[in-house]
């Protein structure tokens, strides 16, 4: 028996073979991980709805976190392909009239222009495909959690966490007199000084009986400064909320005239009771724990398409997209040289797995640096 394994071992092949997977494991091991960078097109959209909705450029944190968004979704785009999601009749359409688009006379079937579509690479430019994949990805999610009843202790403990979002403002109730400025003119002034010294005087008139009339009356009730300011104007709803009650202050202008006013009662801003907020604060729930679930099914993906979070040293994060070495195409199979082995292998062998070389996403912390494991190709 030993002399037969000694035979076995001394055979030149098994010898050649050893040393084969020897050098490839050492070329594997001394390649260095690949640097991922978020979708710079998805990003660039990114930043410029951030511009848009705010007026100002993306601060440096404020761009890490768009880039961390564009790698999220890339990470849910492709879970979508690696489904199969991109097989669903919607997508299967929309890539067949693509198609039709080129020669609105092709008679063609809808299968084979889908076909023709996905060799064309036209999926992989459509954002309504990639954003529809995305949004299936996110949707599965959500739907794999428990759909049952919530207990009013959770909700009310998520109504005081956001409790700034469910607080009711301060209200004030006035009464007022106004003057109007087309009515009084340049006499507008002294008339307005009268009937404030009447109404302070000992012996006030009833103030429904002074000056012009008003569309809500000379009284209301509790009124938020977002109520006045609809009435009154933004000026004399900010004055109005800072009045000592009971006084008769002014003349406080707004766009029609003048106005001497008296707050009759103030109150406070509040936390609503939960009874009376409790289906907003219900759907504000589920919509929260559907983006837990999906962050935490971000981590998961990064895991399985080996993504590895290292902390860095200088502080600062890095991303960046694979870098797949060029092949040249397979002969026979058209295209153009420089494709990516990952392109190539996926389109060829798993026709409905990744079909671009794979960007993979960041966590959102700061300082941090993404590198891929040995999965791709990049550690040992």
């Amino acid at each position: 028996m030993g002399h037969r394994i000694r035979a076995w071992l001394t055979r030149p092949g098994l010898h050649f073979v050893v040393i084969g997977v020897a050098l490839f494991a050492f070329d594997r091991a001394r390649q260095p991980a690949p640097v991922l960078t978020p979708p710079t097109g998805r990003v660039a959209e990114l930043r410029a709805e951030f511009i848009r909705q705010t007026g100002v450029p993306p601060q440096p944190a404020e761009e890490a976190l768009l880039a961390a968004q564009a790698l999220d979704e890339e990470l849910l785009y492709r879970e979508a392909l690696a489904r199969g999601l991109d097989q669903g009749p919607a997508v299967r359409h929309r890539l067949a009239e693509k198609v039709r688009f080129f020669d609105e006379n092709d008679q063609r079937d809808q299968d084979t222009l889908y076909r023709e579509a996905l060799a064309l690479g036209l999926d992989q430019e459509d954002a309504f495909v990639r954003r529809s994949l995305i949004e299936r990805m996110r949707l599965i999610v959500q739907r794999e959690i428990p759909a049952g009843p919530i207990d009013d202790a959770t909700l009310q403990a998520y109504l005081e966490r956001h409790a700034d979002e469910y607080r009711q403002p301060p209200r004030v109730r006035l009464s007022h007199v106004f003057l109007s400025r087309d009515r009084h003119a340049d006499k507008l002034a002294p008339a307005a000084a009268s009937v404030l010294a009447a109404l302070q005087s000992p012996t006030p008139p009833a103030f429904g009986t002074l000056g012009d009339p008003f569309p809500i009356g000379p009284a209301g009730g509790l009124m938020t400064q977002r109520d006045l300011e609809k009435f009154f104007g933004t000026g004399f709803a900010s004055r109005v909320m800072h009045l000592d009650p009971g006084v008769w202050s002014g003349p406080l202008p707004s766009a029609h005239g003048v106005h001497i006013v008296r707050v009759e009662a103030r109150e406070p801003g509040r936390l609503p009771a939960l009874a009376a907020v409790r289906n907003q604060v219900e759907h504000a729930y589920r919509r929260e724990q559907g983006e837990v679930a999906v962050a935490a099914f971000i981590r998961e993906l990064r895991t399985k398409y080996g993504v590895e979070v290292a902390r860095e040293q200088s502080g600062s994060t890095t991303v960046g997209s694979l870098a797949t070495a060029p092949v040249e195409t397979p002969p026979n199979e058209g295209g153009s040289s420089g494709r990516t082995a990952v392109d190539w292998i996926s389109q060829r062998i798993f026709p409905f797995a990744l079909r671009r070389p794979l960007v993979l996403g960041p966590s959102r912390s700061a300082g941090t640096r993404i590198s891929t494991l040995a999965s791709t190709g990049g550690a040992g």
